[in-house]
Parts: structure tokens; sequence; C-alpha cells
């Protein structure tokens, strides 16, 4: 989930038909802190976030590129789009309305409009694959899947430009954050969805789109977030 792939590449297969770890000697120490530490998942995680290889950036040189071109050395970090669940949960929660804890109520439908719960809690249905689940590689439900496709097709963006329920989200952030301060508001929008200020440009550039256009002004706050909450950088992990 973090890197992409397994120490083990054919995660569904430890046996002798599998491939063999890439990393043993890591894979062995990951599992003795793993027991040392009383099996506890969270731990885990923290000490492989927290480490130097997963804290790489994706912009490295061409020469390593080649010398680790399938990244089988963990020399760089590889660019990675979000996951389903990951991507709707990304947009409830810098919108404000993802609904926090679990209320232990009857799972709906990801499709459902009023559903704010974490896509965890979303209701599967074996029969018929939610199209936004199927849209983002979320694998068939009736069958075993140990890894998912990594696919980027033009519906996947026609779906951010045209969803209702990412319009619904842009509307929502700006509603909360906009003020009559501008230049404020802009930066606070950046901050919420990018984590980070816009550069000059950016904030120039936004203050141009607010000012001008046929729409109403709300509309085109609206579409300043909506435009950076469908961006590569907020859809992808760098």
């Amino acid at each position: 989930m973090l890197f992409g792939r397994g120490l083990v590449h054919t995660t569904s297969n430890f046996g002798h038909l599998g491939a063999r770890p890439t990393h043993p000697e890591l894979l062995d120490h990951l599992a003795i802190s793993f027991i040392e530490e009383g099996w506890s998942v969270k731990s885990l995680m923290k000490k492989i976030l927290l480490s130097s290889t997963y804290r790489q950036s994706s912009l490295v040189s061409s020469d390593k590129r080649i010398k680790d071109e399938e990244n089988k050395f963990y020399s760089y970090f590889k660019r990675r789009r979000l996951s389903a669940e990951m991507i709707r949960d990304s947009m409830l929660a810098v919108s404000g309305e993802l609904e926090r804890g679990d209320s232990g109520n009857e799972s709906s439908l990801i499709s459902n409009q009023k559903n704010l719960r974490r896509t965890v809690y979303g209701k599967i249905s074996r029969k018929e694959l939610d199209h936004y689940l199927a849209l983002f590689d979320y694998p068939d439900a009736n069958i075993h899947s140990s890894s998912r496709d990594k696919t980027v097709t033009p519906s996947q963006k026609l779906y951010f430009l045209n969803s209702s329920f990412v319009l619904a989200r842009s509307s929502a952030v700006a509603l909360a954050l906009v003020t009559e301060d501008k230049v404020s508001s802009i930066e606070k929008i950046y901050r919420r969805i990018l984590s980070r200020s816009p550069s000059m440009e950016e904030l120039s550039n936004a203050i141009k789109f607010i000012r001008s256009g046929k729409e109403k002004e709300k509309e085109r706050w609206s579409g300043l977030a909506h435009n950076l909450l469908i961006s590569n950088e907020f859809i992808f992990r760098d």
C-alpha cells in the first residue's frame, strides 16, 4: 500500500512457486520488529513512513532511473496515483465534510450523495461494482485479488471534470474558506487542498480568474477549488 508493491512481488504466494523477496534481510527485520512491538500495525506503518526511503522524492536524476529502471532497490519514490478510496476520502477531508469515526450505521452505496463516511464503510455489491470504484481500478469483489491494476484513462479525467460528487466538494471548500479578502481566500484554498501556499504566478493567475469570466463570482471560487482538487498534485503521490 505504501510503496506500490511488496518486498515479495507475488503477494498471494509466499511458497516455492512465488517470487523471492527483493530484500530478505529487511523483510526479516520488519517481521521481528512487528512481533517485538506487540503485533502493532500502526507501529509498523510509522516505522516505514518515517524512513528515509519512504520520504524520497520522485524527482531524481535520469542516471539513477537508468540504473534502477524498475525501482527494485527503492532508489527513488515512484510517482503513484492515489487509490479510489484515498481520492474520495481526501476530497471529503479537505472539504470538511468527512464523517469522523464510525457511526455504526448501516453501510450506504458509494454513489449515495448523502454518504459522507470513509469509503471503507461503503456497501460493495458483488453483482454490480460501483461505477466510481470500477473507474479507478477497484478489483472485482467476486474473486481474490492481491493487487490492483494501475490505469490512467480519459474516463477518469472526465469523471473529475463532471462528477456531481467532485463539484459538491469544490463548492463546500469555497463556501467554507472564501471571505472578502481575495488574496487571503486564495491562500487558504491552496493550503487546504495542496498543503502549501501558492506561488506568486499562481496567486496572480487565480486573482485574474476570480475577477474575469461570465460566471458569478461564487461559481468562479468553486471553479478554483475544483481545479486544485483535480490537479495532478492532489491526485498523485510524489
